[in-house]
């Protein structure tokens, strides 16, 4: 995607070659200013934002690095459009972080080495509308209070920190005064570009100047109006915040309401909105194979996937894992042989490719025309008229645009020209366009585990980890079934029997296969993928044509009274976005939720994992610093040493250079959660669509102390804060976000919202199975009783041992 500084007001010839001379864009000492900012541009210490020459910056988290034609950021790439460029990576997004910190740089003496928080000389807004809106409607500025957020100085950087998430497709603005002081105690300064459009000396009455003019002087009447001086004022920035779940909950919106309806999917995916001409009449048929079923012993013995993917594909390691998982059985007192074991497909619509030249670079692609594009093409004469009789033609009111017209446009390919020239070639899945195309249908293995007598009182849906596959659910699925309940499972994508090329791309094999660091949009659509295949699971359960009759399914009463979750790892990551979903789309709900050893704040949670963590800085280190990759990265590779090992042992080696390195990947941190913010847990429970979710929904989060995988927050061994964010990962963030019942050695909880904290004998992966010499076995035999006493009734009636809780 080719981004220069395309924004809502200024035009990148402004900030790349300049507008007019130079001494009026950049505001040089040849422009007469007023005293104060002539003062203020003296000071040891001044905010760095340049709008124009090659080295042009501006800080995120501000509305001039906005596309308003298509409601995009619109990040300058330096030249280097490719999706592997974390730059252009953000501009698929629909808006700035709501959870990162807002760095503001400056330069000059700067504030010192020593973090310290500031209390004054900042101020953040919450508009009551966009500062383009030209309606009537006056603008009603409301301060954000102290409490949600904090301001730290370091280094050459304040960074505003969110003590809970901004609110998503809000508008901010942000003030910075020069009552914020350096290191030496002396007031901050303002930058030449930003005093040239806030001086009074100079007004721009046309062009692009003038409207950025008119922009900070906007900007800073409304700090006026809240007692802000003015005069004071070195930098502001109006911001709107990304769409949360927009995208996720339209699409399983519109295909739950055409499962109640019976209605094909072609009814919609058809034309541009479904590009490979896919016959998706069986969209969501889930065939279960009778012939397969076998008792679980079996079954377990027999599965060649079970073998291949945890077994190693060893005769002998298999044996060995088959005869762990039944001793564990006959330890916590449950039978195998009332356990029934069926195979099956689910035929599920792939929004993704799966062509192994294109599934790392390829994000979801929009199945219409944004709306913000077609408004904007509306309001441009050259373009209005041959757009506006596009949408007549289609039924459309072009005055009267919404979101309920998105069925209507999906498929269709607007022009903007007589010439057929695309409207929107780009086609960015935003919350303007927020239906993606579907690339094919895919026959999806599916596992179940049921009961050998009775009638199943509810199907619990399973999603395993990161690297594993749906076949561990044989570990604890007897629990389950033991209860009355039935276990269902099917392989996140590129995982297990979903691995690509023949097995060749596997996410078994190289986790950076699915968390994809070198396409961050990628990344994300893995996760709504992840997401949208558990509701399209559930979805099947209940969809008019699925005959269970004679399988072990039948007279099951599927409602979204007996519907549970249950995720372990990335699959309890995936699966909060799957039952927040469809919570929010308020069809095809789960009655209750398990997530083991999950959390949220996704992109701090990977770098604080010490599995996964060292696995990332170094491959992201070896992109962006030439002396690692020649000096550190070249060698590990000539020695055979694995990727997490060398970071460490580099780190541990060289500490100062390790923090420098760290230092340079926070820019890659908040690009990839601004991208990840639309499905994070930790962000889509702060969001107002999921309040009453939040506070009430049946939950119960199972930790591991000091869990080496998901971490359960953001600090280090000696407890102290690896970001400014930490509050906000793994476990324990999300833990306080969902403000659930803590179950610990002091206090043992029951309920049905539990937080359940096992101590540090306890694994990432003990619920699962204990480790070889069984020293967590009673952790792994009290967290699947929870689990079950939890699933069976929404509720955990009994609480774990305390001797088993941190």
């Amino acid at each position: 995607m080719k981004r220069n500084f395309k924004i809502s007001l200024l035009c990148s010839a402004i900030l790349l070659a300049g507008c007019g001379d130079n001494t009026e864009s950049s505001g040089t000492s040849n422009q007469q200013l007023e005293a104060y900012l002539e003062t203020s541009l003296a000071r040891a210490t001044t905010q760095k934002m340049l709008l124009q020459g090659s080295n042009a910056s501006v800080p995120l988290s501000n509305n001039l690095l906005f596309d308003s034609t298509d409601g995009t950021l619109a990040i300058p790439t330096g030249g280097d459009d490719s999706i592997s460029n974390p730059k252009a990576a953000l501009n698929y997004a629909d808006g700035f972080s709501t959870s990162m910190p807002i760095y503001i740089e400056f330069e000059g003496d700067g504030f010192g080495d020593t973090p310290s928080v500031i209390t004054s000389g900042v101020t953040l807004l919450k508009l009551s509308k966009k500062l383009t809106d030209t309606s009537t409607a006056a603008q009603v500025p409301t301060p954000v209070a102290s409490s949600e957020y904090r301001v730290i100085k370091v280094g050459s950087n304040l960074a505003i920190t969110p003590n809970t998430p901004f609110d998503e497709k809000s508008e901010y603005l942000l003030v910075i005064t020069d009552d914020v002081t350096d290191v030496n105690g002396n007031p901050v300064g303002t930058s030449q570009s930003y005093a040239a459009l806030k001086t009074g000396t100079k007004t721009y009455s046309t062009g692009d100047l003038a409207s950025a003019q008119t922009l900070i002087k906007g900007q800073e009447a409304i700090a006026a109006a809240v007692g802000v001086d003015a005069e004071k004022i070195v930098y502001s920035a109006w911001f709107t915040t990304t769409s949360v779940g927009d995208v996720l909950a339209s699409t399983a919106t519109l295909i739950g309401g055409m499962i109640d309806a019976g209605a094909p999917l072609a009814t919609y995916w058809n034309g541009s909105a479904n590009p490979n001409n896919v016959d998706l009449t069986n969209a969501y048929d889930l065939n279960l194979d009778t012939s397969s079923t076998a008792l679980f012993d079996a079954a377990i013995a027999g599965d060649a996937n079970f073998k291949k993917y945890l077994g190693n594909d060893d005769a002998t390691e298999t044996a060995t894992l088959i005869g762990g998982i039944k001793l564990l059985y006959t330890n916590g007192g449950i039978s195998t042989t009332t356990v029934n074991v069926t195979k099956g497909t689910i035929q599920l619509p792939y929004f993704l490719e799966t062509d192994p030249t294109k599934f790392s670079v390829t994000p979801f692609v929009s199945a219409l025309d944004s709306l913000a594009v077609i408004k904007s093409a509306l309001t441009d004469s050259s373009t209005s008229s041959h757009v506006g009789a596009e949408l007549v033609a289609l039924g459309l009111d072009p005055a009267n645009l919404s979101a309920t017209d998105v069925t209507t446009l999906m498929g269709k390919t607007l022009t903007k020209d007589s010439s057929g020239t695309a409207l929107d070639s780009e086609r960015i899945v935003t919350q303007y366009s927020p239906i993606p195309q579907v690339k094919s249908l895919e026959a999806v293995d599916v596992l179940l585990f049921t009961p050998t007598t009775g009638t199943p009182s509810g199907v619990v849906i399973y999603q395993h980890g990161i690297t594993t596959v749906k076949e561990n659910a044989y570990a604890f699925a007897a629990n389950l079934t033991a209860e009355g309940l039935a276990v269902i499972a099917i392989d996140h994508p590129i995982h297990g029997s979903r691995s690509l090329a023949g097995g060749a791309i596997s996410t078994n094999d190289n986790a950076l296969y699915y968390l994809n660091l070198s396409a961050l949009p990628v990344a994300r659509d893995n996760i709504r993928q992840s997401a949208l295949d558990v509701i399209g699971l559930r979805m099947a359960l209940e969809k008019v044509g699925n005959d269970f009759s004679g399988t072990p399914l039948a007279g099951v009463d599927v409602k979204d009274t007996t519907v549970k979750f249950m995720g372990h790892s990335l699959g309890g990551i995936t699966g909060f976005t799957s039952v927040a979903t469809s919570e929010i789309a308020g069809t095809h709900k789960f009655s209750s939720a398990v997530y083991a050893n999950s959390g949220g704040h996704i992109a701090e949670l990977l770098f604080a994992s010490e599995t996964f963590g060292p696995e990332i800085k170094h491959n992201l280190a070896k992109q962006l610093n030439t002396a690692y990759k020649d000096s550190v990265a070249t060698a590990c590779a000539t020695n055979n040493i694995e990727d997490g090992d060398c970071y460490t042992a580099f780190a541990t080696g060289s500490p100062t250079s390790a923090a420098a390195i760290e230092t340079e990947l926070v820019a890659f941190k908040v690009a990839a959660q601004t991208l990840i913010d639309t499905v994070d847990p930790h962000s889509l429970s702060n969001t107002e669509d999921l309040s009453s979710f939040s506070s009430s929904y049946p939950t119960l989060l199972i930790q591991s102390q000091n869990d080496e995988t998901v971490p359960n927050n953001g600090n280090d061994d000696d407890d102290n804060p690896l970001s400014y964010t930490a509050s906000f990962v793994g476990s324990e963030g999300l833990d306080a976000t969902l403000a659930l019942d803590d179950s610990t050695k002091a206090s043992p909880s029951t309920g049905n919202r539990v937080f359940v904290q096992y101590n540090e004998t306890a694994k990432h992966s003990t619920i699962i199975g204990p480790k070889a010499d069984l020293s967590d076995a009673s952790h792994t035999l009290s967290m699947r009783a929870q689990v079950t006493d939890f699933l069976k009734s929404d509720s955990l009636g009994a609480a774990a041992p305390s001797a088993l809780l941190e």
